[in-house]
C-alpha cells in the first residue's frame, strides 16, 4: 500500500440499505484502473482496468489491504458481515491456488 494514500480521498459515502456499518472500512468504488493511478497495486494482475473495486483496510491503515469487486458485494448480500465475506474469499482464493 502506497504510504502517501490519501484516505479522506477515497472515503465511502455509502450506506448499506441494511446492516448500517457494513461499509465502515470500505473505500469508495474506483476503476482498477484509477487505484493503479494512485500507487494501489492489485496482487492480481489479471484484474482489467476498467473493473470496479472498493478498498477494504479490516486492520485500519497500517494492515492489510484488499481490493474487492462485485463478487464480494454478492458475498455481503448473503451475510452483511466483512469478516464472513472476506473469509469466503480467501478461502475460494485458496481452493483454487491464487
Amino acid at each position: 500500500m502506497s504510504p502517501t494514500l490519501n484516505r479522506a480521498a477515497i472515503r465511502s459515502t455509502l450506506r448499506a440499505p441494511r446492516c448500517e456499518r457494513v461499509y465502515a472500512r470500505h473505500s469508495r468504488w474506483l476503476t482498477v484502473g484509477q487505484w493503479r493511478a494512485i500507487g494501489v497495486v492489485p496482487y492480481s494482475s489479471a484484474l482489467a482496468n476498467t473493473e470496479v473495486a472498493t478498498l477494504l483496510e479490516p486492520d485500519g491503515p497500517n494492515g492489510t489491504a484488499y481490493l474487492l469487486t462485485g463478487n464480494y458485494r454478492a458475498i455481503l448480500d448473503y451475510n452483511c458481515s466483512n469478516f464472513y465475506a472476506l473469509s469466503v474469499g480467501l478461502l475460494a482464493n485458496a481452493i483454487t491456488g491464487r
